[in-house]
């Protein structure tokens, strides 16, 4: 099906404080092509898919985090879903990690013929894993390294390539989130952040500081930065040179800070659109629900343009996709179901 996309400019959407929108921005209401999947297969992984806390594919490894495993990672091949390995465990240890993480924070990216994941330990250390040799040798092969910052340490670290690391943390009165980008140790001003650090909640109270949270992406080619909100209805994207910034209101009219706080008041807990985020080279997707109930992927490219929507027939909380083969790894953490869709 193809459908125009729709592109509205608002004065007062820019001029308002409580909302997460840069100075260019669209709305989107329809997307170049909308579809519903082709296939659907339920999967069962041999550690129990309620142990599964994110996913995220390379090639035709399938690399899942969990909860409270015994270890933190598996490792699956895609064609029959068999076990490759295990890898870390969680303590102070060599090889061990302080708490578990988000496949979808981690970077992926090749080193030589070799399947790297860097990411925080918990520990003011970024984790530089070599997937491949951990498979051939069956054992974990990692090094570590400093933060750029150890007194953000406590914050969302996010390694984006091999010189530049994002960090967002709580302000001390935890009303603001503050967005940091860090050229080795040295902190990089990015105009877009000046703003969007400006935006605050109206309380401390939990989970109130969470609404100005999102889910982030990087594209190294580009050095595009994207960050889907997880309480309101945009995503930014930044170029880290400062050359370009966008903000995509997915829908009619932007949803405020203010509004998810209504909604949290009203409810008491938060108010979600997207829920999780995965990307490639060429495209970065996302999980969105406008009412938790009717779920979809919304593929973009790293401007912003919309491409691609996939409903999807089951609820979801996380997922991973396969463009070259067209294929959707989606986790129900609810219901403890993972899926593999063709679309």
């Amino acid at each position: 099906m193809l459908s125009i996309c729709l592109f509205v400019s608002c004065g007062d959407v820019v001029d308002d404080t409580s909302k997460l929108v840069l100075d260019n921005f669209t709305f989107i209401t329809d997307f170049p092509e909308e579809k519903s999947v082709k296939s659907s297969e339920e999967i069962e992984l041999h550690i129990g898919n309620y142990n599964v806390l994110s996913m995220t594919i390379k090639d035709s490894l399938l690399m899942v985090s969990t909860h409270k495993n015994e270890q933190v990672v598996y490792v699956y091949d895609v064609s029959d879903f068999s076990c490759l390995g295990s890898f870390f465990k969680i303590g102070n240890g060599p090889s061990e990690l302080l708490k578990t993480f988000y496949m979808n924070y981690a970077r992926i990216f090749y080193s030589g013929h070799s399947i790297m994941l860097e990411f925080s330990n918990g520990r003011k250390e970024i984790v530089r894993w070599n997937v491949s040799q951990s498979l051939i040798r069956n054992e974990t092969v990692a090094e570590s390294r400093p933060l750029p910052s150890t007194s953000a340490y406590s914050g969302l670290w996010m390694i984006l390539d091999d010189s530049t690391s994002f960090c967002r943390t709580i302000s001390s009165d935890e009303l603001k989130n503050e967005r940091e980008v860090y050229v080795g140790t040295i902190l990089k001003k990015v105009d877009a952040f000046t703003k969007l650090n400006g935006i605050e909640v109206s309380t401390n109270r939990y989970p109130y500081f969470n609404l100005l949270s999102g889910y982030p992406a990087y594209n190294e080619e580009n050095r595009i930065f994207v960050d889907a909100s997880i309480s309101t209805n945009v995503i930014n994207f930044v170029a880290l040179d400062n050359n370009f910034s966008k903000t995509v209101i997915v829908g009619r009219e932007v949803v405020s800070v203010h509004e998810a706080e209504k909604y949290c008041n009203r409810h008491h807990k938060e108010r979600q659109f997207f829920f999780s985020q995965s990307s490639d080279d060429t495209l970065c997707a996302f999980l969105f629900s406008e009412k938790s109930k009717d779920y979809s992927i919304l593929f973009f490219d790293w401007y912003g343009e919309p491409k691609l929507k996939v409903n999807l027939p089951h609820p979801a909380t996380d997922f991973c996709f396969d463009s070259s083969k067209h294929v959707i790894y989606a986790l129900d953490s609810e219901n403890e179901k993972i899926y593999r869709y063709e679309y």
